[in-house]
C-alpha cells in the first residue's frame, strides 16, 4: 500500500521551486576529440542529451568516455544503471583499459526486481508504485552525490514500469527539471527496443544522438554516428600558393593511370619534397605495405627514416575491410588539424572503392574530402588504377570532376622497350602544358624527358610511337 502523505517522482521534483542555471552557450566536453568537432565543441552545459541505438551500438562505451571526461577535469560524475550490474560496467571498462576511480556507480534495483513478499502490492497496481519508487531513488542518489555529469541507462526499464507514454513522458520531463535545477549535464540512453521510434524523447531532449551498428557481407561491422538535433547550436552533419609552377596548395591533383605506371612513385616525389622544406605529409595506401613503401622510396635514393622519425611523415596502411570511410575521414582531419600535414595521399582510390562499395556514396564521400583538404589549404594526391595494364582502359569510377588536377600517365612501347608517357589533361589554377612527355623511374628517382611529338592514339589507351626525337636512357648507360 501507499504510505500517507508519500510523494511520486513528479510532486517530488515540484517541491524545489529553485530556477536553473542561466544559459550562457557553453559546452562540456564529450570525451572524444571527433564527437567534439561533430557538435561544435560538446554537448550543452546542464542539458539533457539523448542517445539512442540498438543494443552494441556503444551507448555504454560514449557515457563512459563522457564521465572519464568528466572526472579528469576534476568533476563529480554519476553513472545510474538499470540494465547492467555494477560489476558488468567496471567489467566493460576494464576491457578498454580505462579506471573508473573517480566515477559513482549507482546500481538501481527497481522494486519489482525485489523478491521479498512484503513488498508485493495487492490493492493498487504495482507498477503506480514502483515507478514512483524508482524516480526517487533516481533523485535521492543525485541529491547524495551532487554529480556535474550523469549517465542514465536506460529509459527501457523506465517505459516498461510506465506502461504507457503519457506517465513515461511525465516522469521524465520530472527528471529532466530536477538535473536542471541542479545543474547537471545528462545522458539518457536508449536502447531502442520498441517497435516504432518515439520521437516524444526527442522533443523532451536538448539534443539527439543516434548510434548505428551496420553488418556488411564481408569485412568488420561499420558503426556510424548521427546528430538528429541540437538545440540553438551548429554541428557538422561533415590558401597558400606554391609559386614557381607545379602543383598549388589547396587544390587537389588526380593521378590515373595502370598499374605499374609510376602513380605510387610520383605522388612520392611530391611527398618527399614536401619533407625536405620541412613540412608534415599523410600518406594514406590501401595497396602495399610499410615495408615495401620504405623500400621502394630507397630504392629511389629518398631517405625517409629521419622523417618519419621526426614525426613529419605519417604512413597509414588501411585495410578496406576493417575501416571505414568515416573513420578515414577522421584520420585525416586529425592529421591536418592536429599535426598540422600539408601534403595528403590517398593510394589508391580502388582500395577506398572497397571500403565504399556504393559507387554513389563514394562519390559523396570523397567530394567531402576533396572539399576539406582544399578549404584547409592541404595540396591532395588521389592515386586512380585504372583496369588494364595495355589496350583499352577503363576508370572503376569517375573522379576527374572532383579534381583540380588531372594527370595521365600511359605505357608505350618503343625501340623494343616498354616506357612511360605522361600529361596534363586538366588544370583550373591556370594554363598547363599539353605535351606528352616521357618520364623514367630509376635508382636516381624520377626523370622527365623532352617533348614527344611523334605519338598517336595515347587517350585509347594504346599510344603509338613514331618520332624522331630522342628517348631516356638508363643513367647507367649515359
Amino acid at each position: 500500500m501507499v504510505r500517507r502523505g508519500a510523494r511520486t517522482g513528479l510532486e517530488k521534483c515540484r517541491v524545489r521551486q529553485e530556477p536553473s542555471s542561466p544559459s550562457d552557450g557553453s559546452v562540456v566536453s564529450t570525451g572524444l576529440d571527433p564527437l567534439n568537432y561533430i557538435l561544435d565543441g560538446g554537448y550543452a552545459y546542464n542539458r539533457v542529451h539523448l542517445i539512442e541505438g540498438e543494443p552494441g551500438s556503444g551507448k555504454t562505451t560514449l557515457g563512459l568516455q563522457f564521465l572519464l571526461a568528466g572526472r579528469d577535469a576534476g568533476e563529480r560524475c554519476l553513472y545510474i544503471t538499470l540494465s547492467e550490474s555494477r560489476d558488468e560496467l567496471l567489467h566493460v571498462a576494464k576491457t578498454h583499459g580505462w579506471d573508473m576511480t573517480g566515477v559513482d556507480i549507482f546500481e538501481l534495483v527497481p522494486p519489482e526486481l525485489s523478491l521479498d513478499v512484503d513488498r508485493e502490492q495487492s490493492i493498487v497496481y504495482s507498477s503506480d508504485l514502483e515507478l514512483g519508487e524508482t524516480v526517487n531513488m533516481v533523485m535521492e542518489a543525485v541529491s547524495k552525490v551532487e554529480p556535474t555529469r550523469i549517465v542514465f541507462d536506460s529509459l527501457s526499464e523506465i517505459r516498461l514500469l510506465a506502461q504507457g507514454p503519457l506517465r513515461f513522458r511525465r516522469q521524465l520531463l520530472a527528471l529532466k527539471h530536477y538535473f536542471a535545477q541542479r545543474g547537471c549535464t545528462a545522458l539518457f540512453l536508449d536502447d531502442l527496443t520498441q517497435t516504432e521510434d518515439d520521437l516524444s524523447l526527442h522533443s523532451l531532449a536538448h539534443g539527439v544522438v543516434r548510434l548505428e551498428q551496420i553488418a556488411l557481407p564481408y569485412g568488420s561491422e561499420r558503426r556510424r554516428l548521427r546528430v538528429y538535433k541540437m538545440r540553438a547550436r551548429a554541428f557538422r552533419a561533415g590558401s597558400r600558393s606554391h609559386g614557381g609552377g607545379g602543383l598549388d596548395y589547396g587544390t587537389t591533383t588526380l593521378i590515373i593511370g595502370p598499374s605499374g605506371s609510376g602513380k605510387t612513385t610520383l605522388s612520392l616525389q611530391y611527398v618527399f619534397a614536401a619533407l625536405e622544406r620541412g613540412e608534415k605529409a599523410l600518406f594514406v595506401s590501401f595497396d602495399e605495405t610499410e615495408r615495401v613503401f620504405m623500400r621502394r622510396a630507397a630504392g629511389m635514393d629518398l631517405d625517409l627514416s629521419d622523417h618519419v622519425a621526426a614525426g613529419r611523415l605519417c604512413f597509414r596502411q588501411v585495410d578496406p575491410g576493417e575501416l571505414s570511410p568515416g573513420e578515414l575521414t577522421g584520420i585525416i582531419r586529425d592529421q591536418v588539424e592536429r599535426v598540422g600535414a600539408t601534403v595528403v595521399v590517398l593510394d589508391s582510390l580502388s582500395g577506398y572503392q572497397l571500403a565504399m562499395p556504393e559507387e554513389q556514396h563514394m562519390l559523396l564521400q570523397m567530394h567531402e574530402v576533396v572539399t576539406y583538404l582544399n578549404q584547409q589549404g592541404v595540396l591532395g594526391l588521389l592515386v586512380l588504377t585504372q583496369t588494364g595494364m595495355i589496350g583499352t582502359m577503363q576508370s572503376p569510377v569517375d573522379l576527374t570532376y572532383l579534381a583540380d588536377s588531372v594527370m595521365l600517365l600511359r605505357f608505350f612501347e618503343a625501340d623494343g622497350a616498354i616506357r612511360r608517357v605522361m600529361s596534363f589533361l586538366k588544370r583550373r589554377m591556370g594554363p598547363h602544358e599539353g605535351t606528352l612527355r616521357e618520364f623514367r623511374i630509376d635508382s636516381g628517382g624520377i626523370r622527365v624527358g623532352p617533348q614527344l611529338t611523334g605519338f598517336r592514339g595515347v587517350l585509347t589507351g594504346t599510344p603509338e610511337y613514331g618520332g624522331s626525337a630522342a628517348l631516356l636512357t638508363n643513367r647507367d648507360e649515359s
